[in-house]
Parts: C-alpha cells; sequence; structure tokens
C-alpha cells in the first residue's frame, strides 16, 4: 500500500553500538522530546536481553548466566515478551498517534510500520511477510520481532532485525521451562527463527541492511528523510533517565 505524504522524518544512525540501558534512555527521550517523527537505527554492545514492561524479570531471565557473561538486562517502556539483542539490527520509530501516516489502531499500526521493513528486505533478495501481531517472517520463520508503547499521544515503537543468531546464547540468557526439554527447545527455535545471513548465505553488513530499510519506508510512505543526530536536550535527558529509570533496580525488578 502506497501512501502520499511529504512528511520529513529525522533520521539517527548511531555509529556504534550502545548498552541497552543507553539505548532505551534514548528512545524514552526522543519519545518525551519530540517535536518532529524520528526513526533510529542502533545496535546493542555488550548483547542483552530487554523484558517487556509487564514481565517479571526472574521469571523471564537467566540472571546468573547474563551476569558472568556480561550481558545487560534491562526492563523496556514497551510490552511484548523477552528479547535477546546481539546480532541485530533495532529500529526505533517516534510519531505522533493521529500523523496521517500510520493508523491510530495498534494493531494496523504494526502492520503498516512493518511495510517499510518488508519492502527493505526485499531490496536484499528476500521475500518478508507480515505476521500478526508483530512479527516479521521469511520462509516461515520469524527474523523480527516489534513492539509499542504510547504516551501523551505520542507513539514509539521498538524493532529487531536479526542478521545472525546464537541459540545457544541466547537460550542460556533467557530461561526456558524446563531444563530437561532445554535441547528440545532449541531445536524447535531453530525451526521457527532464523536469520538474514541464514537466508541469503552470506555476510549482511549493518550499513547495507539500514540504507535498504531507509529506502523501503521512503519508497513506501514517500517520506523525506533528513540525517540527523541526537540534540544536546535529548542526550541531557537520555542521561538522566538512564540513571533515574532504566539502571534503578526498583524498575528493574518490580515484578
Amino acid at each position: 500500500m502506497l501512501v502520499k505524504s511529504k512528511m520529513e522524518f529525522r533520521l539517527i544512525i548511531d555509529s556504534k553500538p550502545r548498552n541497552a540501558y543507553e539505548n532505551m534512555s534514548i528512545d524514552l527521550a526522543i519519545q518525551k522530546l519530540y517535536k518532529k517523527p524520528v526513526l533510529r537505527f542502533y545496535g546493542w554492545n555488550p548483547a542483552a536481553v530487554s523484558i517487556g514492561r509487564f514481565q517479571n524479570i526472574k521469571k523471564e531471565v537467566n540472571l546468573e548466566f547474563c551476569k558472568k557473561n556480561k550481558i545487560d538486562v534491562v526492563r523496556r517502556v514497551s510490552g511484548g515478551g523477552a528479547v535477546f539483542h546481539d546480532k541485530e539490527v533495532t529500529y526505533s520509530l517516534c510519531i505522533k498517534e493521529k500523523n496521517g501516516l500510520f493508523p491510530e489502531d495498534l494493531i494496523e499500526s504494526y502492520k503498516s510500520v512493518c511495510e517499510g521493513v518488508i519492502i527493505g528486505i526485499k531490496k536484499l533478495g528476500l521475500r518478508a511477510e507480515y505476521s500478526p501481531i508483530n512479527d516479521l517472517l521469511i520462509n516461515g520463520k520469524k527474523f523480527s520481532g516489534c513492539a509499542q508503547t504510547r504516551k501523551e499521544g505520542i507513539f514509539l515503537q521498538h524493532g529487531t532485525v536479526l542478521i545472525d543468531i546464537d541459540f545457544d546464547k541466547m537460550f542460556s540468557a533467557i530461561n526456558v521451562s524446563d531444563e530437561k526439554i532445554k535441547d528440545k527447545q532449541i531445536s524447535n527455535a531453530k525451526e521457527r527463527v532464523t536469520s538474514l545471513k541464514k537466508e541469503l548465505g552470506r555476510e549482511v553488513l549493518i550499513d547495507e541492511l539500514v540504507k535498504n530499510i531507509v529506502l523501503g519506508f521512503k519508497e513506501n510512505f514517500k517520506i523525506e528523510f533528513k540525517k540527523d543526530h541526537l540534540s544536546e536536550e535529548e542526550i541531557k535527558l537520555a542521561k538522566q533517565l538512564e540513571q533515574e529509570i532504566f539502571k534503578d533496580e526498583k524498575w528493574t525488578y518490580e515484578r
């Protein structure tokens, strides 16, 4: 579906990966200080597990393994499930709920935003499809998921795109229901989850992926992008939010 638009987005592409607390703080700062639409791309260093706003951290995450292996653990402001972040590109899209570009309805907005990603993946030579409510599939296997939060009329959507995946590491960082069936769960996951590297049979460069997703949004929604960087105000607020929220154990372990 093509949408006519002359809307201009800020395009923020992080030059280097950040830790989980910085990434979540920056996204929230952008949402709180919103002035115009933003599409941001970033990576994670070190690897991390992010959990949904309403999840029980001790139930979802192997905290001992994460600590031992220096894997960040952070609670998102968005909903959804536990996600292992490592060899991927993450995007965040921030825009007013009433924007004339994406539907106000939650599920329809997921689908609409994902259309931009789907076209970007097509440019890599792969056919992706949307799977309600917030997954993208290639050959029936998940390679991308997203989650959303809305506050004061502004919605923020996070989305991951797997370039590669270490199943053993992922299933060690995220708790499984029963250690006795861990191998079976990993085997099942390998049948249900894929990556761009696996599907293309080659290495995928981050710059290549980001460029094509940007083109996907630009072509599908007729968006104009202006390369930008974080403002001093956003940086200052992000640092504050990092300490007051995302690194605060009361927030992290509240459930």
